[in-house]
């Protein structure tokens, strides 16, 4: 499943659409502060700027998606994607899941889409 993102500031932020920049739950904070020039605080771990990131050419940009919910509650979640494989992690459920999306017949055709 992919979940567009989209940020309008007029004035402020060029628009443009990057259809294949991949964005992660982590990255919407540290993109917010890079738009207001405010430094990440000390221990803010892993996350990037995608600002940051679509005005440095050439920089790497990743494969993967990371994203997580329900954090410190009952049913909390992590997940991973990379290509055709989700991985799907419930810490307090002793639970992996790994799912291939081009397999799964849950997932519509993206060919249509």
């Amino acid at each position: 499943m992919l979940v567009p993102v989209a940020i309008r500031w007029p004035g402020k932020v060029k628009p443009r659409i990057a259809d294949e920049l991949l964005i992660s739950h982590v990255d919407v904070l540290p993109t917010l502060l890079a738009f207001l020039n405010i430094a990440a605080p000390d221990g803010f771990a892993g996350p990037r700027s995608v600002q940051a990131d679509s005005e440095r050419p050439g920089r790497e940009m990743p494969d993967s998606v990371y994203a997580e919910g329900r954090l410190d509650q009952p049913g909390e979640w992590r997940m991973l994607v990379r290509g055709y494989d989700k991985l799907v992690i419930r810490p307090r459920e002793d639970a992996t899941r790994l799912y291939n999306l081009a397999d799964d017949p849950g997932v519509r055709d993206r060919s249509s889409a």
